[in-house]
């Protein structure tokens, strides 16, 4: 994923586009777009709900659920607001789940508080 841009967006939205990288490339594409993102941006992501990774009719799917998302972001400036599953709408895929949720970019002094909280928690 080609992103080179920095805090330009308020907000970025990828629904179910984001399940075709491996959970390997994952995390340099969320460090990409929360880079893209201004600060306290707000980020869409939604994947089909589960823990599967590999081909499905001859495309690649990364399935995630709430505990792979919080994985998959550590260590990326961006925090988990809201996350909900909801069902798939289309015919004959009553079945199917999707884990949607709405991160948000941490800014710039939220940083610096978490900073000062954890340092001062060492102490």
């Amino acid at each position: 994923m080609d992103i080179s841009c920095e805090k330009i967006f308020d907000g970025v939205g990828a629904c179910s586009s984001l399940l075709h990288e491996t959970a390997e490339n994952l995390p340099t594409v969320f460090k990409k777009i929360a880079r893209a993102t201004k600060d306290n941006g707000t980020i869409y992501v939604s994947f089909k709900h589960g823990e599967y990774a590999g081909e499905r009719n001859g495309r690649f799917f990364t399935d995630l659920n709430e505990e792979g998302l919080n994985e998959l972001i550590k260590g990326v400036d961006v925090k988990i607001i809201d996350t909900w599953i909801t069902g798939d709408v289309r015919p004959r895929r009553e079945n199917e789940k999707w884990l949607n949720a709405i991160l948000k970019k941490i800014w710039y002094w939220e940083k610096i508080s978490i900073f000062l909280i954890m340092e001062n928690n060492l102490n």
